[in-house]
C-alpha cells in the first residue's frame, strides 16, 4: 500500500527557463522505450534500479504518478524494483531501467539466470540511463545470458528538474568513481548535458569552469560541438548537392535531443521551445543555407562554436559579434566548478529551513517522509496558536484531518512534496531557521486580514467582489499549507537547538572565525571513540584538516587507526577516498619525494581574498551577506560566482546597490577572476574562461588556460556581464558612471539568466545564497549538479566507495 501523498512534483509555470518541454521530451522517451520494450507482448514489467527512483520522480510527472504515466504505453502493474524480489509469473516481457553500475549489472544477470533454470517465458529488455555500458554488457556475454536480451537501448537523460531554478542528474556515486579511479564519466555526462542546454535554450555565450573535471568537460563539450558543426556542414553540403544546388526548405523538426543537436548547429530554429537558441534570428526555423547566408557578424547556429583559438587577452572578434553573441540564447553564461573546489562549504551545518530538512529528515527529488502529525496536525496541537489568529483557525481545520488512529495506534508517515508550486514554503525555505517563526506569523496575519475582509465586502463595489472571490482558492490553499510550515519548522528548529546539534555546529564553525580546532579534534575523536554515525566524526576531520592547511601524517595515522577499531577494518581506507574525493586535504612533509594534496589549499589567502568570514548583518530576518547560510562563513563556491560576474562581495557592497558609495575595497572591480587569481590559485584545480562566438566561421576562444588557471586577459570576457552593475556597485567611482550612462541599467536592462553548475554536487546551502543574490540582482540563477549533496550524504557515498574498493560505477562503453 503507498504512503499519503501532498502535493504534487513542480509544475515549472514559473521556470528561470522553459523546463517543462525539457522535462515532457524526456518523458516522452522514456514512453517510447517502454513501448518498444513492450513489443507484441500485453504488457511489460518495468524493473528499476533503485538508484533511479529519485529520477524517475522527477521525469514522470504526469498526474503526479510515475505509474500513471507509464500505463498507457504498455507498462503491467506497479515497478519492480532490482534485488526485491522475482519477477511476477505473469509477466510476458520484463524491461531493465538500470544505472551502468556493477550491482545492477548482477541484479538482472542473476534474474536471467533464474529465468533460464526455471523455464519462465518473459522476454527481457534493458534500458541504460544515461548511456550503455560496455562492462556491463561484458558481464551478461560472460554469464551466457546477452543474446537472450530482446532490445538494449539508452535514455539519455542527463539533467531533470528538481524545482524551477534546479536541474540534476541525481547519480550520487558519479562524482566518488571520478575522483577515486579518475574515470571519464562525469566529465563525459556533463559535457552532453552542456550541449543538450545549449540544443535547447541556446547559444551559451560566456563559459568558465574552475576544476580539473569542469575544465575537461568544457574542452570535451567544445570539440564535440565542433564534430557537430562539421557534421551539419557535410549534411547541408549534401542536401544542397542532391536538390541541385538550391536552397531547400528547412529539415524536419529532430525528435531527439542528439538529432536537434545537428540540426541546431546547421542553423535551425526550435520554435517549439519558445526561445531563439540557434540563429541570430529570433523567431522561425533557418534552414542550412540561410546559416550559411548570414553575415560574419554572428547569426550562426547554435552548434557555430567549437574550433578552439589560441590563448590572449581580449574577447576576440568584432563588437558586432560580441553584441550578436549575446543575443543568441536564453542562457547569458556558464559557470562550472568542481566539489573539491569548495570541500567546506557541504561540511558546515546549514542552518536554512530546507537545508535543515535535507539534513535532519531527507529529501529525494524534492519528496520528505514525514510524521502524520506533521502532515496534517493533531487535536492536542497548539501549532496555530504560536502563529498567530489566522494560524490557529487554519491549524484547528487542518488537525481534523488527522490525528492519531482509532485506539491511538500511530499512523504511517505521509510524503509530502517541497518546491515552488507551494508559496507558503517558499517564503521560508531559503532563510536562517530563527527567522523563519516570524515570518510565518507574519503570514499568518495576512492570512487573517484577508478572511476580515469579508466582513466589509458589503461597502465595496462589485469589482472588489469579484477580485475577493478569485482570491478565495489561493487563500485556501495557503490555510492549509501554513500551518503544515509551521509544524516543520517548529520540528526543525526544536532539532537544530538540540545540544548535540549546537555543539556540532560551533566545532564546525570555531576553526574558522578563529577559535582554532582543537575543539573540533577533540570532538571528533569522542564521537569515534563512543562509536556514533561515522558521518559525524569524519565531518568534523575533514574541517579541522581544512582549517590548517591539511591534516599531519601522524594524525592521519591516527585516524585511521581509530576508524578501524571502533567501525571495522573497511573504515581504514576512508580517509584515502576522502581525500580522493577532495573533502579531506592532508600535508604530507618531509622528503624530496615528499607529497602533499595541500599544496593548492591555503584557507587563509581563501579567507581575506573573497571575504568569506564576512558578517551578514545584526538581524537574522534582513541579512546582508551570502554567509547567513551557516551564521559562519560565505559559501566560497557562491563567493567564486560572484567573482566571476563582477558582482558585489559583502554587506557594505550591497548597499551599495541601494544608492550608497563604497570605496572599490569592498569587493574585487571589475574583470572577473583575472581580480582574484591569487585566490583561485589557493583552492585545487585548473580554471578556465572560454567565448563562445557565433558566425560562419566562429569559435570558440579559450582565453588564457593553463595548467593552475590564469587568464591572461580575461578581463574582456567577463565585461558584458559586469557592465550590468552600475559602476558605484562594481567598486567604480561615480563619475565614471555618469561618463558611460550605465547607472541605470540595472533597472533598465532585462534580467539575464546564468548557469551555475556544481560537479560533485550542490548544497541548499549554496542554492539558498544563490537565490539570495538572484532577489537583489539583475540576474536568474539555474542551477544544475550531479546531484543534491550535504555533509551527511558525502561521508556515506565515501565510506560506500572505500567498501566497495573505490568504485561505485562501471566505465561507460567509449564507442
Amino acid at each position: 500500500m503507498s504512503a499519503t501523498r501532498i502535493g504534487k512534483p513542480p509544475s515549472l509555470t514559473s521556470a528561470v527557463v522553459e523546463l517543462g518541454e525539457w522535462r515532457r521530451h524526456m518523458e516522452r522517451q522514456l514512453q517510447a522505450i517502454v513501448s518498444e520494450a513492450r513489443g507484441e507482448n500485453a504488457g511489460v514489467v518495468v524493473a528499476i534500479d533503485v538508484a533511479l527512483i529519485p529520477l524517475l520522480r522527477l521525469i514522470l510527472t504526469e498526474g503526479g504518478n510515475a505509474v500513471d504515466t507509464l500505463a498507457p504505453h504498455g507498462m503491467q502493474g506497479d515497478f519492480l524494483v532490482l534485488g526485491s524480489g522475482g519477477v511476477p509469473a505473469e509477466a510476458s516481457a520484463v524491461l531493465f531501467l538500470i544505472r551502468p553500475s556493477a550491482e545492477a549489472a548482477h541484479h538482472v544477470r542473476d534474474l536471467l539466470l533464474h529465468a533460464r533454470r526455471t523455464t519462465e517465458l518473459w522476454t527481457p529488455s534493458v534500458c541504460f540511463v544515461p548511456r550503455r555500458s560496455f562492462d556491463c554488457e561484458a558481464v551478461w556475454q560472460a554469464a551466457g545470458v546477452w543474446s537472450s536480451l530482446a532490445v538494449v537501448t539508452e535514455l539519455a537523460c542527463p539533467l531533470a528538474p528538481w524545482d524551477d531554478d534546479v536541474l540534476t542528474m541525481e547519480w550520487p556515486s558519479l562524482w566518488a568513481d571520478a575522483c577515486s579511479r579518475s574515470s571519464p564519466v562525469a566529465a563525459e555526462q556533463v559535457a552532453q548535458s552542456l550541449l543538450d542546454i545549449q540544443t535547447v535554450f541556446g547559444h551559451i555565450p560566456d563559459i568558465k569552469a574552475k576544476g580539473d573535471v569542469s575544465c575537461q568537460a568544457v574542452q570535451l563539450m567544445l570539440t564535440k560541438r565542433r564534430q557537430q558543426t562539421l557534421e551539419a556542414e557535410d549534411a547541408a553540403e549534401a542536401a544542397a548537392a542532391a536538390v541541385g544546388g538550391s536552397s531547400a526548405a528547412p529539415p524536419p523538426a529532430a525528435t531527439s535531443l542528439a538529432a536537434r543537436a545537428v540540426a541546431a548547429a546547421a542553423g535551425v530554429g526550435l520554435a517549439a521551445t519558445g526561445t531563439a537558441p540557434g540563429a541570430g534570428a529570433s523567431s522561425g526555423a533557418q534552414g542550412g543555407a540561410a546559416a550559411a547566408a548570414a553575415s560574419a557578424g554572428g547569426a550562426g547556429g547554435a552548434g557555430g562554436g567549437g574550433h578552439v583559438g589560441g590563448a590572449g587577452g581580449g574577447a576576440g572578434g568584432s563588437e558586432a559579434a560580441r553584441a550578436e553573441t549575446v543575443k543568441c540564447g536564453a542562457i547569458s553564461a556558464a559557470i562550472l566548478i568542481d566539489r573539491n573546489v569548495d570541500p567546506v562549504t557541504p561540511l558546515i551545518h546549514s542552518l536554512t529551513v530546507e537545508a535543515l530538512l535535507d539534513d535532519l529528515v531527507g529529501l529525494s527529488a524534492g519528496l520528505a517522509r514525514v510524521s502524520h502529525d506533521i502532515a496534517f496536525g493533531s487535536s492536542a496541537d497548539g501549532d496555530g496558536a504560536a502563529a498567530g489568529g489566522a494560524g490557529a483557525a487554519a491549524a484547528s481545520d487542518a488537525s481534523a484531518e488527522g490525528g492519531a488512529g482509532a485506539g491511538g495506534v500511530p499512523r504511517p508517515p505521509v510524503e509530502v512534496f517541497f518546491n515552488s508550486d507551494d508559496n507558503e514554503w517558499v517564503g521560508v525555505r531559503d532563510v536562517h531557521i530563527h527567522a523563519a517563526g516570524q515570518l510565518i506569523n507574519r503570514r499568518s496575519q495576512e492570512l487573517q486580514a484577508f478572511k476580515d475582509l469579508a466582513k466589509t465586502l458589503r461597502d465595496k463595489d462589485v469589482a472588489a467582489m469579484r477580485d475577493y472571490v478569485s482570491s478565495m482558492r489561493d487563500f485556501e490553499k495557503a490555510k492549509q499549507a501554513l500551518p503544515r510550515v509551521l509544524r516543520l519548522v517548529k520540528l526543525l528548529k526544536q532539532e537544530a537547538e538540540r545540544p548535540d546539534f549546537m555543539g556540532e555546529w560551533h566545532c564546525m564553525s570555531d576553526p574558522f572565525l578563529g577559535g582554532g580546532n582543537k575543539a573540533t579534534k577533540a570532538m571528533a575523536e569522542k564521537l569515534v571513540a563512543s562509536r556514533s554515525m561515522p558521518h559525524r566524526p569524519l565531518r568534523l576531520a575533514c574541517l579541522a584538516a581544512a582549517s590548517e592547511g591539511g591534516m599531519r601524517q601522524h594524525d592521519l595515522d591516527s585516524l585511521r587507526k581509530a576508524l578501524a577499531e571502533s567501525y571495522g577494518f573497511d573504515f581504514a581506507m576512508v580517509p584515502d577516498t576522502l581525500e580522493a574525493m577532495g573533502l579531506l586535504r592532508v600535508n604530507r612533509a618531509g622528503g624530496i619525494f615528499a607529497t602533499s594534496s595541500s599544496s593548492d589549499w591555503n584557507w587563509p589567502t581563501l579567507m581575506s581574498t573573497l571575504r568569506l568570514g564576512e558578517d551578514f548583518g545584526d538581524d537574522e530576518r534582513d541579512p546582508q551577506d551570502i554567509s547567513f547560510v551557516t551564521s559562519c562563513i560565505a559559501p566560497l563556491s557562491v563567493r567564486l560566482v560572484q567573482a566571476a560576474l563582477a558582482l558585489p562581495i559583502g554587506k557594505d557592497a550591497m548597499k551599495a546597490l541601494g544608492g550608497d558609495e563604497v570605496g572599490a575595497s569592498s569587493f574585487p572591480p571589475q574583470g572577473g577572476w583575472s581580480a582574484i587569481e591569487p585566490a583561485l590559485k589557493a583552492c585545487p584545480g585548473r580554471w578556465l574562461e572560454c567565448l563562445q562566438l557565433v558566425g560562419p566561421k566562429s569559435m570558440a576562444r579559450k582565453v588564457g588556460v593553463s595548467a593552475i588557471g590564469g587568464p591572461a586577459g580575461a578581463a574582456a570576457g567577463s565585461a558584458t556581464m559586469a557592465g550590468r552593475i552600475p559602476a558605484s556597485a562594481r567598486g567604480g567611482s561615480a563619475g565614471a558612471a555618469a561618463d558611460d550612462g550605465r547607472e541605470d541599467l540595472v533597472e533598465e536592462e532585462p534580467r539575464k539568466t546564468v548557469l551555475v553548475y556544481f560537479v560533485g554536487g550542490v548544497t541548499f546551502a549554496e542554492v539558498a545564497a544563490l537565490r539570495w543574490l538572484g532577489e537583489r540582482l539583475p540576474f536568474d540563477f539555474l542551477i544544475a549538479t550531479t546531484h543534491i549533496t550535504s555533509g551527511r550524504k558525502l561521508m556515506e557515498q565515501a565510506v560506500e566507495a572505500s567498501q566497495m574498493g573505490g568504485s561505485l560505477d562501471l566505465v561507460p562503453d567509449s564507442s
